[in-house]
């Protein structure tokens, strides 16, 4: 229920290092934004699914990239970008993905 009411997700850790709430935000069709930490964002950059805050840019970086998000809200591009980010981490692909990889390995 709170996916569908927000806007954006925003996941400002500074130590994280890939972020379940990204998947969740994008399988309810909304953007993210989050820190340039772990593997969030070159995650968001490979998708193009959100935007990336740079933490040493401290509060008043987060709140330009927020201020843009909702001012100008959700382009056609970015919803699309989320859709397709949202069917790459598919739970019923990425299983697929890890049933072959064991069964590759079983015939080795």
């Amino acid at each position: 229920d709170l996916y569908a009411v927000a806007d954006v997700m925003v996941i400002p850790s500074k130590f994280e290092a890939q972020s379940v709430a990204v998947l969740e935000a994008w399988a309810a069709g909304k953007p993210v934004v989050v820190a340039d930490v772990g593997g969030m964002g070159p995650m968001v950059r490979q998708l193009g699914a959100g935007f990336v805050w740079v933490p040493n840019t401290g509060p008043t970086g987060l709140a330009k990239i927020l201020f843009h998000v909702l001012v100008s809200g959700h382009s056609k591009e970015l919803l699309i970008k989320i859709r397709m980010a949202r069917d790459y981490y598919d739970i019923r692909k990425i299983v697929e993905k890890y049933v072959n990889i064991y069964e590759n390995l079983v015939k080795k």
